[in-house]
């Protein structure tokens, strides 16, 4: 586990798996005064603590869901000579339901600091030696026993837990139930390495883990390029951009695994784009890249489903992970390691608004007659290929959404709300069309958004179907800003001329 910070020991890796799993308890984390507090990344996503490792949670600002509404008692007054042992019991008995305790770094940390010690040994040996093999309310009256012989709890708190207890079985509470060895659904291999400020600026961001490398990478293409075209000279301070997207998440897909170059991604994003998600199509193995060895680079992978399809067809999976992970920003900004970005336009810009192509160039498409539609009128012979290359993955999705809007409001009104914008063919709902190389959605939509996408994904809609569709069916018009910008090709002189990744 990771929580954004340098931590005070060697041994924590930062490569994780991001887990599936039920949260019974979102709370902020306590640090140890060794984590170096002043150097934590607020911004830093959710962390569900894995199965054998505790964490201390400050219990006041937790959220209990409803799962975990037996733990409650932690609030009462006779819990709170026991409180910390009773947190560990807590995420223990979690774990034997397929839950867990998820927490995260809230902004203002330094409130969270303590000398933490170590919970009790002989704890740790009871929990480590115990199975939960009957129902949940009868294992925590066992533990509970337990932990009273051990002296680790008084009678009173035995007995404040076993009336509580009684008191949800009264009013009909069902427990959550105990199974052995129950695993997280693990899928997601995940390297979080967030670039962290200088303990020097408060006012400003500045990244200062890859600024080096990136100024020397500069400096070597500016000498290529005075040599070129002496009369080009730009002179960048990477060190105090003009402007930084301090709450935004730069998330740079890739169609092809192309990581040689994301030292000069780093070059042309990071001090304006402080934190940044790489996201490709197979693993980063930055052994491979020596270029690579010195920068901090977040990375997530997504799958390339199915085989026969165009590279980066389903790239939006890099969306549906990236807002799984629950990063504390205002917004996620999405693009392919092709696009590049020019910040002054995009500054001008809400981050509360959905950033996206301009209307009159999302396109409407009849998926039974393949025509495309413009004022009511449905045949118009499109020059793109995609709506007969996806028909059936996108008929298959709306079919799926059909079924489960039956139990999902947010499906209902995502549907409603397509029939109302695009019309209805004879049967099928009618879809949109759209370059989806670049987009931004705002932190309160992107799990709505993730959610519809995953239906898409599951049936391997293309990305420039499926991300238009879903941005038009969950977010009203007026709150789109349209993308300024052009569609350009880059010749492959400056590729090779410019472009040099050599350590």
């Amino acid at each position: 586990m990771h929580y954004g910070c340098i931590p005070s020991t060697s041994s924590v890796s930062a490569t994780y798996r991001h887990c599936k799993v039920s949260a019974g308890i979102l709370a902020p984390v306590v640090l140890q005064e060794s984590d170096t507090p002043s150097r934590c990344d607020s911004t830093s996503p959710l962390v569900t603590v894995g199965r054998g490792s505790y964490a201390d949670f400050r219990l006041t600002d937790a959220v209990f869901m409803h799962s975990a509404f037996w733990a409650l008692p932690l609030f009462s007054s006779s819990a709170v000579t026991y409180r910390r042992v009773w947190i560990y019991v807590v995420q223990w008995l979690l774990w034997q339901t397929g839950q867990g305790l998820t927490v995260y770094l809230p902004s203002s940390y330094q409130q969270y600091v303590s000398a933490v010690s170590a919970p009790p040994s002989e704890l740790i040996d009871l929990l480590s030696q115990t199975q939960c093999t009957t129902a949940l309310d009868d294992c925590i009256v066992l533990l509970l026993r337990r932990l009273f012989s051990l002296q680790l709890i008084s009678r009173r708190f035995v007995k404040t837990m076993t009336d509580w207890l009684q008191d949800l079985m009264k009013v009909g509470y069902a427990f959550p139930t105990a199974e052995r060895r129950v695993g997280f659904n693990c899928s997601i291999p995940v390297t979080w390495l967030p670039v962290l400020p200088s303990t020097e600026s408060e006012s400003r961001f500045v990244a200062v883990s890859n600024v080096a490398h990136s100024a020397e990478l500069h400096r070597r293409l500016c000498q290529t390029n005075t040599i070129l075209r002496p009369d080009f000279r730009v002179d960048i301070n990477l060190t105090h951009p003009w402007h930084q997207f301090q709450r935004l998440l730069l998330v740079i897909t890739f169609n092809l695994p192309h990581y040689e170059v994301i030292p000069l991604l780093e070059l042309l994003y990071r001090s304006m784009f402080p934190h940044i998600l790489y996201c490709g199509p197979t693993p980063l193995d930055t052994a491979s890249i020596p270029a690579l060895g010195a920068y901090r680079i977040s990375f997530i992978t997504y799958e390339q489903w199915p085989v026969h399809r165009v590279p980066g067809s389903m790239n939006y999976q890099c969306a549906i992970q990236a807002v799984r992970l629950n990063f504390a920003v205002d917004g996620l900004l999405f693009a392919s390691d092709d696009v590049l970005l020019l910040p002054v336009p995009l500054s001008r810009l809400s981050a509360d608004r959905v950033w996206f192509v301009p209307a009159n160039e999302i396109r409407i498409g009849d998926l039974e007659t393949l025509r495309e539609c413009h004022l009511g009128m449905c045949d118009f012979h499109p020059r793109w290929d995609w709506w007969a290359a996806y028909r059936t993955a996108t008929v298959e999705a709306l079919s799926r959404m059909e079924q489960l809007a039956r139990t999902s409001s947010l499906l209902r009104h995502c549907l409603s709300t397509l029939r109302q914008r695009n019309g209805v063919g004879r049967s099928q709902t009618r879809v949109n069309g759209a370059y989806s190389d670049v987009f931004h959605i705002p932190s309160r939509i992107a799990h709505e958004f993730a959610d519809i996408s995953e239906i898409f994904a599951d049936s391997g809609v293309f990305l420039e179907i499926a991300v238009p569709t879903v941005l038009q069916c969950i977010e009203p018009a007026e709150n789109f800003h349209p993308l300024p910008g052009k569609d350009i090709q880059v010749s492959s002189f400056y590729s090779s001329t410019y472009v040099d990744t050599s350590a």
